[in-house]
């Protein structure tokens, strides 16, 4: 059990909105030494009085059935943003209302019967967490539920330490003040300082804002943090990717650590606060600047040796344990077919599903590893982002990571002055086509890249690709099972961000060309019947 030695102030106020409590409830709240109240809206509206409260409770009344309802819709999502628990005493025969303001609102909600199993559908598919959802959340504890039992579950599960309203929150020079639901995650999170100062990160393309954060805690400044905003469905499966997949098995020292007190939920957002990864830089940086293969080598040897230290063999179909693109925009299958592309995804998808099933190691794996999710200090790879941690073959990271390189590996840094002038910059994309694409050729036939011409602008690029492969083709366990996913994770990244301009429009087209090579190329060792690689279908 954690160590718990009373430093948090604990809060310890039920309030009943719009009604007193019956003197069952409240005999069974004051023994266990909560502090019983009534509120009516103007207390409800004080951000300072509920940041007190353990929960609020909400009464359905019969002469006043959809009144709850109406409640909830107004005030639900500040009480959840401020971390108070909402318990709700619904009447048999009117939930409907209830379970529909928590659908349309996004109110994170547990206890809803099979009365109303069609709703509760819906909110299971955005809630995604089975069963009831972490709190704080909305509860319903129907009538034949006794008041002693609620009690003692808001005592099992209190609300977090109160939010401390006066943090004052500095936003990076040139940056907009941060909204009002990122305010009131900032207040729990953050309840132990004075200050915090604020300045923007470059982040995924999932849709969370990512923050560093320096932190003024009791009067001393502390090491800097980063908080990642996001939705709270994303927050929380990350939040517990981090539990399963990486406090046991990511060294300390080469993956972010959680600041596990900090993280909280709210109505619809969610908090993830930990150590800041300092004085490092993204893989890409560091490979274009010629020191990418130690920092891989620390990866794969080292990094994910906890990972990779617990797995099986498990026969999969090739379909299922690759990623593979729904579609690619025609924009850039018309880029593609220019560079020599002659199958649509729909074709290739085809040849991937006649693929039959082969021997995988199979463990655990990243499932996002770009080479921005990979940040090197000195010769330390030091992985983040970890939400779609999952279990897979671990071949797929290896490929992952080559394709993300390749689709970066045409440096923009370099085309600042080709912008203005197409035919310099289709001449260095040229330069670039010409010297990466011996990589592509039979690779099949587990070929390590031969070591580049010094001379050569992308040697960078050729030294990460025979790092990667060195280990990759150990995770084979079929001839041509790396090629197979190379040419999946190629023409996955093929198919993403269609909306890019040039150089990395083409970078993604030769991606698809490439891809479509090595699936033809390899699924003739997986495939129940040969695989024709030189016609186009009509």
């Amino acid at each position: 059990m954690a160590i718990d030695y009373g430093q948090l102030a604990r809060r310890k106020v039920v309030a009943w909105f719009r009604s007193a409590p019956e003197d069952e409830a409240a005999k069974a709240f004051v023994g266990r030494n909560f502090v019983v109240q009534s509120w009516q809206e103007a207390e409800l509206a004080d951000d300072v009085l509920l940041s007190g409260a353990s929960a609020v409770v909400f009464v359905q009344k019969a002469q006043r059935p959809t009144e709850v309802a109406s409640d909830l819709a107004r005030y639900g999502a500040r009480i959840l943003d401020l971390g108070c628990n909402v318990i709700v005493r619904p009447l048999g025969g009117h939930v409907r209302s209830i379970a529909n303001v928590a659908n349309r609102e996004r109110l994170p909600i547990a206890g809803l019967q099979d009365e109303v199993s069609d709703v509760r559908a819906e909110i299971g598919a955005w809630q995604k967490v089975p069963g009831d959802p972490p709190r704080p959340h909305l509860h319903l504890y129907f009538p034949a539920v006794p008041w002693r039992d609620v009690a003692n579950d808001e005592m099992d599960h209190p609300a977090g330490p109160p939010p401390f309203a006066d943090l004052r929150i500095l936003p990076a020079r040139g940056a907009g003040p941060p909204d009002a639901r990122f305010c009131r995650l900032a207040r729990r999170a953050f309840r132990d300082c004075r200050e915090i100062h604020l300045a923007p990160l470059p982040g995924g393309k999932s849709g969370a804002r990512v923050f560093l954060a320096f932190a003024d805690v009791r009067g001393t400044w502390s090491m800097p943090f980063f908080v990642k905003m996001g939705e709270r469905g994303e927050i929380f499966e990350e939040y517990r990717k981090y539990e399963d997949h990486v406090d046991a098995y990511v060294p300390f020292h080469l993956g972010p650590n959680l600041d596990y007190a900090r993280c909280c939920l709210g109505a619809h957002d969610g908090l993830l606060v930990g150590d800041f990864v300092e004085e490092s830089e993204s893989l890409l940086d560091c490979a274009r600047d010629g020191r990418g293969s130690p920092a891989i080598a620390c990866l794969f040897e080292r990094t994910l040796r906890g990972w990779h230290g617990h797995v099986e063999h498990r026969h999969e179909v090739p379909a299922k344990a690759l990623p593979f693109p729904a579609e690619v925009g025609l924009g850039r299958w018309l880029r593609a077919r220019e560079l020599g592309a002659s199958r649509s995804v729909d074709d290739l998808r085809a040849v991937l599903d006649r693929c039959v099933p082969t021997p995988f190691l199979w463990g655990r794996t990243h499932g996002d590893l770009h080479a921005s999710n990979v940040r090197v200090r000195g010769t330390e790879a030091i992985l983040i982002d970890f939400l779609q941690c999952g279990e897979g073959p671990l071949i797929r990271d290896a490929a992952a990571l080559e394709a993300s390189l390749f689709v970066g590996s045409l440096d923009p840094r370099g085309d600042q002055d080709a912008e203005a002038d197409p035919a310099e910059q289709e001449g260095r994309f040229s330069a670039w086509r010409a010297s990466v694409e011996p990589l592509y050729r039979e690779i099949g036939l587990r070929v390590v890249p031969a070591s580049p011409r010094p001379q050569d602008p992308w040697a960078w690029f050729h030294l990460c690709v025979r790092q990667i492969r060195m280990h990759a083709f150990h995770m084979e366990r079929a001839a041509g099972q790396y090629a197979l996913a190379l040419a999946a994770a190629l023409l996955f990244k093929a198919g993403k961000d269609d909306g890019v301009d040039d150089p990395e429009r083409s970078t993604r087209a030769l991606a698809y060309v490439y891809g479509e090579q090595l699936l033809l190329a390899a699924a003739q060792c997986f495939s129940g019947r040969p695989v024709n690689t030189t016609e186009a279908p009509q």
